[in-house]
């Protein structure tokens, strides 16, 4: 081969090289396209919407506040309150059920039954939480209305409890199921007691 045509060859060569390096090849493309992205920051409620609500309650319209021996709670935007006609406490004070009817019917009601996990309530104590509750909202000679359950979770905090007044005060919510098994979300729910 002569010089002349080496010299033919190398700019076929370096063209050639320059083609296959430009060409795109098998390199794996990374887009994302025709799909929403979900926010991750935000959670998703792990209980699909049941279709359930309570009646509107017009006698608690405006009544969720912070009242001694009254209790309250929202599903969806429905309110329900009452009050608590009893409030016991264990022996060893490490238990507690509060009751009473509600506004809306005198058949309905609230009982709530609390273990505190050892905690005692033998002092001034704030910042308790549980999720050892069991909420039931009842009708008189009906099955519960709804009644909490393990999963997906009930919690009651006791956000003050004043030893010398036996006065305890709180927040709870979580999910309860109705008669036909559907669960629903119980929120902004608040209590006042005190015991006997």
């Amino acid at each position: 081969m002569s010089i002349v045509q080496r010299i033919h060859i190398i700019p076929s060569l370096i063209f050639l090289v320059i083609i296959l390096l430009s060409a795109p090849g098998c390199i794996k493309d990374y887009s994302f396209e025709g799909e929403t992205i979900k926010d991750s920051t935000t959670k998703e409620d792990p209980v699909p919407p049941s279709g359930f609500t309570l009646p509107v309650c017009s006698s608690c319209v405006g009544r969720d506040s912070l009242l001694l021996s009254k209790w309250s709670f929202k599903t969806d935007s429905t309110l329900i309150c009452g009050t608590v006609t009893n409030a016991i406490i264990s022996p060893d004070r490490t238990a507690f059920t509060f009751f009473g009817p509600s506004a809306c019917s005198a058949d309905t009601g609230l009982v709530m039954t609390v273990y505190l996990n050892g905690v005692v309530l033998d002092g001034n104590k704030s910042g308790i939480s549980t999720e050892r509750v069991i909420f039931e909202y009842y009708e008189r000679g009906k099955p519960d209305i709804l009644l909490s359950r393990p999963l997906p979770g009930f919690t009651l905090d006791i956000t003050r409890y004043d030893h010398q007044t036996g006065i305890a005060s709180g927040s709870f919510g979580g999910y309860a199921a109705t008669q036909k098994g559907d669960v629903i979300l119980i929120k902004a729910g608040k209590f006042q007691i005190k015991f006997q």
